[in-house]
């Protein structure tokens, strides 16, 4: 009889100490582990628009245009370029942080 007592109260404080730990992990450990996550999906998102490179090539003519009008209509082109890709990366960040915060809640 000893065997399922010694059994039952280790089942009983496993089961309650998880219970208590769970608020304790989901909004310490477990928050900053997704906060990890998203920095680096965000990070992921940024290299894959190329918005660095995109403004880094900001004044150069495309397609070899060395003209006036080249040069203007690719100056024109880059910037449309970039605020649309900053923009879709700002709703990509809000999408994520909207997310953090439903996981915060459940």
């Amino acid at each position: 009889m000893s065997r399922v007592r010694a059994l039952t109260a280790v089942l009983i404080s496993d089961v309650l100490g998880s219970v208590f730990r769970f608020p304790l992990w989901w909004y310490g450990e477990g928050a900053f582990s997704v906060l990890g996550w998203l920095g680096r999906a965000l990070g992921y998102r940024w290299r894959s628009y190329a918005i660095s490179l995109w403004v880094g090539h900001f004044f150069v003519p495309m397609y070899g245009a060395h003209d006036w009008a080249g040069r203007f209509i690719s100056l024109i082109m880059r910037l449309v370029v970039i605020v649309a890709r900053l923009l879709a990366f700002g709703v990509e960040v809000a999408v994520y942080f909207a997310g953090f915060l439903v996981w915060l809640i459940a």
